[in-house]
């Protein structure tokens, strides 16, 4: 087995789920923790996708909202 193949990494697809909400469609009370573990949440889920295609935050925030609605 090739060393290098170790870090051969697969894409894998990423399924969003519907309760996963953009901070501006939360509906929880600014501040509350419920709404803070949205919001990291949500930022995580971009940055996956980010990551994932090389591209810009907006981007990956589009396709998020895309994977989402499905």
């Amino acid at each position: 087995m090739d060393q290098m193949a170790l870090f051969d990494v697969k894409e894998v697809e990423i399924e969003v789920p519907q309760t996963v909400k953009s901070p501006l469609e939360c509906n929880k009370k600014l501040n509350s923790q419920a709404f803070v573990a949205n919001q990291r949440l949500f930022a995580e889920y971009v940055k996956t996708i980010q990551r994932q295609n090389g591209c810009t935050w907006f981007e990956a925030r589009k396709k998020f909202f895309e994977i989402r609605d499905q």
